[in-house]
Order: structure tokens, then C-alpha cells, then sequence
């Protein structure tokens, strides 16, 4: 078992690197392409710059606002809350928000 990787440490930048690819979401068949990273306006009293994650994936099965083991190679493993924020013709875009 591998111990997932402490979200509060993790950054836009390690998300740049893997910009593109495909992960697997744990236990439900369907896999989401990581299609964008957007770094928000840092603030002061935040311990890093907010950002966030958008995801396409390969299915229109809807998976309800929740947190999924999503699976990469590239990466440690990640629990993440994803949110469906719309359907397009090829699947469901997710975003994950980081403060």
C-alpha cells in the first residue's frame, strides 16, 4: 500500500509536468485527461499560490461531487476532491480547487 501524498505540500508547478495525461479514477472505469492548470492570484496569508486542476473525461457517466484515488504513473498517489462543472460532446470536466 502506498501512502498518499499530503495535499496541503503540493503545488501548481507538480501538476505542469503531467499537463495532458491520463489518469485513472480508482474503481469506477473511467479515465480523465488532465486538460488544464490555472495558478490564481497568490495571496499573503496562504502557505502556497491557489490553483486549479481541470479534468476531461472519457465517459458521460457523471461521478457526483466527491473525493477519488485518481491514479498516474508520473505521480504519487492522490486522493482528490473533484467537482463536475460541465458536460462536453467527449465526457464530463471536472475541476479540483486548491487554496
Amino acid at each position: 500500500m502506498t501512502i498518499p501524498v499530503d495535499l496541503s505540500i503540493v503545488s501548481h508547478e507538480d501538476f505542469h509536468k503531467v499537463l495532458g495525461n491520463t489518469f485513472v479514477v480508482e474503481n469506477t472505469g473511467i479515465e480523465c485527461t488532465l486538460t488544464s492548470v490555472s495558478a490564481r492570484k497568490p495571496h499573503p496569508d496562504l502557505p502556497r499560490t491557489p490553483f486549479s486542476l481541470t479534468f476531461t473525461s472519457n465517459s458521460k457517466a457523471i461521478l457526483p461531487q466527491g473525493t477519488y484515488h485518481l491514479i498516474n504513473p508520473d505521480l504519487p498517489d492522490l486522493s482528490i476532491f473533484i467537482v463536475p462543472i460541465k458536460e462536453e460532446q467527449t465526457g464530463i470536466v471536472y475541476q479540483a480547487v486548491f487554496n
